[in-house]
């Protein structure tokens, strides 16, 4: 009885990749300190186990590892990911915190002491 062997996906010239990494990212996840910046892309892991990393090229002699799920790559997941660094709570206590405090300096400073002789 015959089997028939079929080749493996990986770097094999015959079978086109089915999810060709995009030549250029942009980072979609506002907390990400690299939020909204473009960059090219020079490789895409992807492991089962993990969300994977893109390899992104930064000026043109550095490589950078970002997250997937950082990018516009994932899934937007609305529901679990923050929109904002800041949450809405963070803001409100902060806006009261300024309401209840003065102006941090007087418009108009007094001196202290006399002036410094002229010589």
């Amino acid at each position: 009885q015959t089997r028939r062997q079929q080749d493996a996906l990986l770097n094999n010239p015959t079978h086109p990749d089915p999810d060709p990494d995009p030549d250029e990212i942009e980072v979609t996840d506002p907390s990400h300190p690299l939020f909204g910046r473009r960059f090219p892309v020079r490789h895409i892991s992807r492991q089962p186990d993990s969300p994977g990393y893109a390899y992104v090229s930064y000026r043109g002699f550095m490589t950078l590892r970002i997250p997937v799920p950082a990018t516009q790559l994932a899934a937007p997941c609305p529901a679990t990911r923050p929109r904002a660094k800041l949450t809405v709570e963070a803001i409100q206590d902060l806006l009261s915190l300024v309401e209840r405090c003065q102006a941090p300096c007087p418009p108009r400073p007094e001196t202290s002491g006399t002036d410094s002789p002229k010589v």
